[in-house]
């Protein structure tokens, strides 16, 4: 019988393989072990013009941890509005009155007393939008109207309106993992 035998390059060979063969392993059972299985209850941007202006509204929502794997983005949302005149002669916008109203039902759900201002700036030949912000809203995941009574105000006139925005659901179900995402948005 003759004898074979191993050379030591090639058991080198074959150890590093190993090596690399079970930091692979390693590696993919970091990835798997720390995905995260996500909720989103969210909300599309709202568009819509009128004759006086563009508005744009959209929502933040609340990011919970429900388990060590579990995320939720829900209620209380944070709701922000944006209002551009047309016309470049104003410099202020004023919500006299703002509702939020449940589509399903027609319930008034968020309807704050007072009114809310806006200073515009003016960009070149176009009026930067007023920006309005509403926190905290503990909102059933529902769609909803956003019905707002408006003023646009300049040095010598004002001009009332009215404007209807609608935020529909957007609702996302997803698995990620925070390392991976994190490692190819570089």
């Amino acid at each position: 019988m003759k004898k074979q035998t191993v050379s030591v390059s090639r058991v080198i060979k074959y150890f590093i393989l190993l090596l690399l063969l079970l930091a692979v392993v390693s590696a993919v059972y970091k990835i798997v072990a720390t995905m995260r299985y996500y909720k989103i209850y969210d909300y599309q941007k709202a568009v819509a013009e009128s004759e006086y202006v563009a508005a744009e509204a959209w929502t933040y929502g609340t990011s919970k941890d429900i388990a060590k794997q579990r995320s939720v983005l829900t209620a209380p949302y944070d709701l922000v509005l944006s209002i551009a005149p047309n016309q470049q002669n104003w410099h202020k916008v004023v919500i006299d009155d703002i509702r939020l109203i449940n589509i399903n039902n027609d319930n008034v759900v968020f309807n704050p007393s007072g009114s809310f201002e806006a200073e515009l700036e003016i960009l070149g030949e176009k009026p930067l939008a007023g920006y309005f912000q509403f926190n905290g809203l503990a909102l059933e995941y529902a769609e909803y109207k956003i019905r707002i009574k408006f003023r646009l105000e300049g040095k010598q006139s004002s001009q009332a309106g009215e404007i209807t925005l609608v935020l529909r659901k957007d609702y996302k179900e997803y698995w990620s993992n925070d390392i991976w995402d994190a490692m190819m948005s570089v």
